[in-house]
């Protein structure tokens, strides 16, 4: 091993810059320790220590609804005024940008950065003079140490940029998001400008809200996340910050001398003072230090858009604001000019890399350590920039079933019916013989008047394989029916009302304990859905499952190719197209797992090695949830706590992975079909794309994404059992433009015991008054049923109503 005095720091930044390939190449060549280059010394590692106390406390969030109303915009003014002065950061929601443009401009830098190495190269350079550019690190030569990210960077003036600059893959998605993100600059100026006690118009006519630059940066996993950061410790140093994020944390800004997550919001934006801001506003507002932490799982991706004023402003002398200045207020900064200020940036900032204001009175300087960005505009100043469609011939599946091996017509079937049923049948170990297989199969071909190859199964490419083939229409088998499609839309009107979220903390508490078992029970009587937080488990769990599915649908085809299609018996099976569902098929791709029973942990040799960790850890968790929910559902009733747990309903379940990749067509097709789910319960984590829907007093909700949260439904069997106290509901899943939309479903459906035992709703909960509503069943004819009829008008559910 090479000593420390062998050791070629330039050498290693400039093989790592000659490839080309940014940080992402290292993590895809599969490093398991990063580069010394962006190792962190050991007293600034020392240092870093996040704050551990004060969770309560968070940036502040300004709604900016209702900001045409002149007594809502001066409690708006107010609260841009105080989150300036008190923390320089603050984030806005309800800002008029539509979250679909949000979203795609995060999938675009996604694509942009995961697409072929050789054409990402082709963006790579270090040039100032270039408008659109791609690299890692613009100070990779000068700073102490190199920050875990890549960034594509765009700088434009007062006009539109060139659309032919940028690259196709993001092009569509960044001119549309530079035209919306102006449009809140020009907002967030006039808010600020009145915060200050000026016209609204007085940032804006003195050319602040001119000259900007969009930097996106990609933060791919790190090996080593608590050895570097994904960018170092910094002030901004224009005017103002307006940041996109995605759902993965890593943000952090300084407060008091204690480091904040600044906490990711679907559909906010984060917005931060500039040096420049606190100088015109005279120190009345702050340009604090933030950084960005590194993720052990997960690619972060931010879309920081700098506002550092008009190419005209270099030339003028630049201070605080003369309207600001009086005798109790006097100038704390000397005046200077632009490009000065500019041109200390241009060159190495030293040890310690600090832009530099002199105080007027004092000769201080005001230091803001540079983040290895230069967020100024050109136009005559030097800037450091950084920048299937598948044919499926018809024929008979009797034709088709001669050709194919037997497990293979076992999984077909299997995924004509709902995915509960997948993991009884697997439980069980009781599958159809081969005749009555093809008879049902042949049952689902007259009935849907769609004849599928079975050999275009073989192809195991799943929906990503269309979308990675570049399809622009989806194929035939997708698209829903006119009757379908007509009443697919949402919900228009009531948009106050949402699935109901039920806060899970400090559960131990008797009186505490009792309200959140009442909401329980009104969440599962009058929607069937609930939403829970605070459920003790952690984020990283969460994160790293939904990471891992990611991860498991984005490796190599042939890699997953070896789940798929693998004798019935397996637990763990990866399903390809999905073609045979009754009428159309879904846009997804599923990956399950079965277990037969809550206290037996799958065989790890069986799980994808890709996910394999992150799955093992996520079943921990979700069965000890599952045990949770089942106390509160049993009191809930009127019941013992352990009266679920006793009968083996919260045995016996099944973890079903769903990847959503992007469509192009989403208006013609769903992610999942409406349905109501077979079993007794399910919990469902999902990523931070939107998709699920609920079906409530005849109207489609969305169910909205809070990050660490799980969405919990009643199943058709419980709705039973709780002789229709609770309700198992209809939803569904849309497609979207933008993905993957990841979910990982839990589904319990009870010990294998139950199945030969009668089945009905539970003998405490009938009286005189409360007559039962259904029969008492076989569980095992009840799977018959859904098995036998799987595309039939009437749910298994119906056939024992009394």
């Amino acid at each position: 091993m090479a000593s420390e005095a062998d050791y070629d720091r330039t050498k290693e930044l400039k093989q790592f810059d000659d490839t080309k390939a940014g940080v992402k190449g290292l993590v895809d060549a599969g490093i398991l320790n990063i580069p010394k280059i962006f190792v962190r010394p050991a007293e600034d590692l020392a240092a870093d220590q996040l704050n551990t106390g004060k969770k309560n406390i968070e940036v502040p969030v300004i709604d900016l609804s209702n900001i045409g109303d002149e007594n809502r915009r001066k409690e708006i003014v107010n609260e841009a005024r105080i989150a300036s002065a008190d923390w320089g950061f603050f984030q806005v929601i309800n800002h008029g940008i539509p979250t679909s443009v949000l979203d795609e401009m995060i999938e675009g830098i996604r694509l942009f950065n995961e697409q072929d190495p050789e054409l990402k190269k082709e963006l790579y350079c270090r040039d100032r003079a270039k408008k659109v550019k791609f690299s890692s690190n613009f100070d990779l030569f000068t700073a102490k140490t190199a920050d875990w990210r890549d960034t594509l960077t765009l700088s434009f003036l007062d006009s539109d940029p060139d659309p032919s600059d940028m690259p196709e893959v993001c092009r569509r998605s960044t001119m549309e998001y530079i035209k919306h993100m102006k449009r809140l600059g020009e907002t967030l100026f006039e808010l600020l400008s009145e915060a200050l006690g000026l016209r609204p118009d007085h940032l804006g006519s003195i050319g602040c809200c001119k000259g900007s630059s969009l930097h996106s940066h990609y933060y791919p996993p790190c090996p080593q996340p608590e050895l570097t950061l994904g960018v170092r410790k910094h002030a901004d140093p224009g005017i103002l910050t307006l940041l996109l994020q995605n759902h993965i944390s890593g943000l952090q800004v300084l407060h008091k001398d204690q480091w904040f997550d600044v906490r990711p919001t679907r559909g906010g934006l984060v917005v931060n003072i500039g040096d420049l801001l606190q100088v015109l506003s005279n120190d009345t507002f702050k340009s604090v230090k933030h950084r960005a932490i590194t993720n052990r799982v997960g690619t972060r991706i931010t879309v920081p858009c700098f506002f550092s004023g008009h190419a005209t402003l270099l030339e003028k002398p630049f201070g605080p604001i003369k309207e600001l200045i009086s005798e109790a207020n006097p100038p704390r900064y000397k005046e200077f000019l632009l490009k000065d200020y500019v041109a200390k940036q241009k060159f190495p900032r030293g040890e310690h890399g600090t832009l530099e204001i002199v105080h007027p009175k004092t000769g201080v300087e005001l230091q803001a350590e540079s983040s290895g960005e230069d967020c100024f505009s050109d136009g005559g100043r030097e800037r450091q920039e950084e920048k299937h469609s598948h044919s499926h011939t018809n024929s008979s599946i009797r034709e088709t079933t001669v050709l194919v091996e037997w497990h293979k017509l076992v999984w077909f079937a299997l995924h004509i019916y709902e995915h509960t049923v997948i993991a009884w049948m697997i439980i069980l170990n009781r599958l159809p013989s081969k005749d009555r297989l093809i008879r049902m199969v042949e049952k689902m071909a007259s009935q849907t008047s769609i004849g599928y190859e079975m050999k275009e199964f073989d192809t195991k490419a799943g929906v990503k394989g269309l979308v990675d083939a570049g399809i622009h229409n989806v194929p035939d088998i997708f698209v829903r029916p006119a009757e379908d499609l007509s009443a697919k839309g949402p919900n228009s009107g009531e948009k106050n009302i949402e699935v109901p979220i039920i806060d899970l903390s400090d559960i131990g508490d008797g009186n505490r304990r009792e309200k959140i078992v009442n909401e329980v029970r009104i969440a599962s009587a009058e929607w069937g859905f609930f939403r829970v937080i605070n459920h003790g488990i952690p984020l990283s769990v969460s994160d790293e499952m939904i990471e891992g599915i990611r991860l498991f649908n984005e490796q190599d085809l042939e890699s997953k190719k070896e789940m798929q299609g693998r004798d019935s018996a397996k637990q763990v099976q990866f399903s390809s197209f999905d073609l045979h569902t009754s009428q159309t098929s879904d846009w997804r791709d599923t990956l399950t797992l079965a277990l037969s029973h809550i206290g037996s942990n799958p065989d790890p040799s069986e799980m994808p090695a890709v996910c394999r960790q992150s799955t093992v850890e996520y079943i921990k968790h979700v069965k000890r949830l599952g045990e949770t929910l089942f106390e509160l559902l049993s009191e809930a009733l009127g019941l013992q706590p352990d009266y679920f747990g006793s009968t083996g309903c919260c045995k016996g379940c099944s973890i079903v992975s769903h990847y959503y990749p992007a469509c192009p067509q989403p208006e013609l097709t769903l992610g999942i079909k409406q349905h109501t789910d077979a079993g007794i319960l399910a919990l469902l984590l999902q990523n931070h794309i939107g998709g699920l829907q609920v079906l409530h007093d005849g109207q489609w909700f969305d169910v909205n994404l809070d990050r660490g949260s799980f969405v919990v439904n009643i199943g058709d069997l419980l709705q039973i059992l709780s002789n229709d106290k609770f309700k198992s509901v209809k939803h569904r899943v849309t497609a979207n433009r933008v993905g993957p939309r990841i979910s990982v479903a839990c589904f319990f459906s009870g010990d294998v015991s139950l199945f030969d035992e009668a089945f009905g709703p539970i003998k405490e909960l009938i009286s005189e008054t409360n007559r039962p509503r259904y029969k008492e069943f076989l569980l095992k004819e009840y799977l018959a049923k859904s098995v036998s009829n799987p595309l039939g008008d009437k749910l298994p559910i119906d056939y024992y109503k009394l």
